[in-house]
């Protein structure tokens, strides 16, 4: 373990974000470190309790990851629908109407353009008109997405209907997360951001849920599954105008007065809360940034790529991607048509199955996040990710009825690897390992690679696994087997463990260059001070 003794000299003799605060702010009095949140020492209990309204805006602001399951999985439930067949069919099969595997490809390929476009931009407009603003932007184009859906009469408008869906939930992805890591107080961040992928696992399963119904009730029918996509949607609307704007927001714009007034809406249910103090100890940060940079409060794009950022942004980037390198493509965008091509008798069953236990692993990795941490997690989800879809690729080489079965007990497995790791710390790992500075443009692009991971697979696993064309069946996850070595290799090397660590130890450490694996037991300033809570203290544990 690294003592105090030893870092905290090559703290001073290498971190600029304490360097020009001791030099460059004096006014501050920080000669020796920078300032700390009064509440660095509350247990997570505690935070729950003095924060709980702070914990709210996050739920609320989770909620729109109901739209981004939901409105993620429908198309793919639909697209087995003898209805929907009818209305988009392009091509005949045994002389039926049906969906060729090439426009199956369309209706997820190009939706999945217009979601890195919005991944991208989301950043610059989230700094530009407000995370708020960006939450009405986001909604309104999830409303006419759904309304420009239901209306389709072909498969060309209906995944014009699907990009702008898609356009929405990018710019969505990136708001929220940057709003959610700059609103929940770092003993529960973890949390927070992994709740944005409890609530899209909650919408998959509304997804699944409502497509079973549906057949249950009507097959000839689709259109109301798409309307559905309303009732999510609109209770997200009815709540914006509740939702106080981030303060980092307005401080980042020198607006004071909206900043403290954001500050005490989220955070004055603590008892004397010291809005002032809180308020200094975020603008010194800012202005340590400002003269590193001498940005004058501007970032540029690049900077995400240069000196110890491009470790956080490979750290952030690696985390999100590790969702569709994994084989989220496969076993949840195409879930239902996926299970109908490799003969699953009751496809839209076994999704809801699926998700059930998706949902249930991640509401207790969400928790355990904040204890276990972040790295252990990615790790060993990797590990067992790769061994269980390298055992359901084998069970493609028989086509009975026990092979079936292993199959689907495989894929339960490798959900609850999945939603062990990758898919809350996906996330997570987006808002978190980067600087606050560049934490729009690094979620930005994390999300952008996510979404161009998800843009190939889109094209080319309809390809891979439909009858007329690759005839792959479950024999396709080898394929993402593959690609798992690799992402387990980089988050060894570059995805730090934060459990438990403020931004200002995060900034710390990696001024330090700490080794990613060695983040966990390097104490830094601010516990050598004395300013943590032991109980969230993460080295020795």
């Amino acid at each position: 373990m690294t003592s105090p003794e030893s870092a905290l000299p090559v703290a001073q003799e290498k971190s600029d974000f304490e360097i020009h605060h001791a030099e460059e702010h004096p006014e501050f009095g920080l000669r020796d470190a920078p300032l700390e949140t009064k509440y660095a020492d509350l247990s997570r209990p505690q935070i729950f309790r003095q924060f709980w309204k702070a914990i709210l805006f996050c739920v609320i602001a989770c909620w729109a990851g109901l739209n981004d399951g939901f409105q993620g999985q429908l198309p793919g439930n639909i697209l087995p629908l003898q209805a929907f067949v009818k209305t988009m069919a392009d091509t005949t099969i045994n002389g039926q109407p049906a969906i060729s595997g090439l426009t199956v490809s369309f209706l997820g390929g190009f939706p999945a353009m217009a979601q890195i476009f919005g991944q991208f931009s989301g950043g610059f407009i989230s700094n530009t008109i407000g995370r708020k603003g960006s939450m009405m932007l986001f909604s309104a184009l999830f409303l006419t997405g759904s309304i420009l859906s239901i209306t389709a009469q072909n498969w060309k408008w209906f995944m014009g209907a699907g990009m702008v869906t898609k356009l929405g939930l990018g710019i969505a992805q990136t708001t929220l997360i940057v709003y959610l890591a700059e609103i929940a107080p770092f003993q529960l961040r973890g949390t927070s951001m992994a709740a944005y992928q409890l609530f899209l696992a909650g919408g998959q399963l509304l997804g699944a849920v409502a497509t079973q119904i549906q057949v249950s009730v009507n097959l000839e029918v689709w259109r109301p599954l798409i309307a559905s996509e309303f009732v999510i949607t609109g209770l997200f609307v009815l709540m914006i105008p509740f939702v106080p704007e981030s303060h980092i927001y307005h401080i980042r714009k020198d607006n004071e007065e909206q900043a403290k007034k954001s500050m005490l809406k989220l955070y004055g249910t603590a008892p004397n809360y010291d809005v002032d103090h809180e308020y200094m100890v975020i603008k010194q940060a800012i202005e340590a940034e400002r003269a590193i940079t001498q940005s004058g409060g501007k970032s540029s794009f690049f900077e995400i790529f240069k000196g110890s950022n491009l470790r956080r942004t490979i750290a952030g980037v690696i985390g999100a991607c590790s969702q569709p390198l994994a084989g989220a493509p496969l076993l949840f965008s195409y879930s239902t048509y996926y299970f109908s091509i490799v003969g699953v008798k009751d496809p839209f069953l076994v999704t809801v199955i699926v998700d059930i236990v998706l949902l249930a692993t991640i509401a207790i990795s969400m928790a355990l996040c904040e204890t276990v941490g972040r790295r252990s997690m990615m790790l060993s989800g990797c590990c067992f990710m790769f061994a269980f879809t390298i055992a359901l690729g084998i069970t493609g080489s028989w086509s009975n009825e026990a092979a079936g079965k292993a199959a689907l007990g495989l894929l339960i497995l490798w959900t609850v690897a999945y939603s062990w790791s990758a898919a809350p710390i996906g996330f997570i790992s987006a808002g978190e390992t980067s600087t606050p500075r560049l934490r729009a443009q690094t979620s930005a692009l994390a999300f952008a690679c996510q979404s161009s991971c998800f843009f190939v697979f889109y094209w080319t696993v309809p390809i891979m696994i439909s009858p007329d064309q690759g005839n792959l069946g479950v024999r396709a996850s080898f394929v993402f087997a593959a690609l798992i070595v690799p992402v387990g290799l980089i988050v060894y090397f570059f995805y730090p463990e934060t459990t438990g660590r403020t931004y200002v130890e995060l900034d710390e450490l990696y001024a330090m260059g700490i080794p990613a694996r060695k983040f966990k037991s390097t104490t830094t300033s601010t516990e050598a001070r004395g300013l943590k809570n032991e109980a969230i203290i993460t080295h020795g544990h």
